[in-house]
């Protein structure tokens, strides 16, 4: 017989401002797969997004914003939260 005991800890997520965000258009017009690439500012890839538009006429897009986030027990002290953070490691 296999015995196992769980343990439910309660997490919370949050954002890692200094992981930064990226930020990425892509062209969803049929067949044309073109995108911005990975971009540290917003306004660079909305920028690529009007461009593309204005010079082949699509108006489609899908935007992609990635960021970094942080996974830690609810009820950890502040000082365990930074021990644990990826991004300190």
């Amino acid at each position: 017989m296999i015995r196992s005991v769980y343990r439910f800890e309660d997490l919370s997520i949050e954002h890692v401002p200094e992981g930064g965000v990226i930020w990425e258009t892509f062209c969803a017009a049929y067949q044309c797969g073109q995108g911005s690439g990975a971009q540290d500012d917003q306004d660079a890839a909305q920028g690529w997004a009007l461009r593309h538009s204005g010079a082949a006429g699509h108006n489609l897009f899908r935007r992609v914003v990635t960021d970094h986030a942080d996974v830690m027990y609810a009820e950890a002290p502040a000082a365990e939260k930074e021990r644990d953070s990826v991004l300190r490691r």
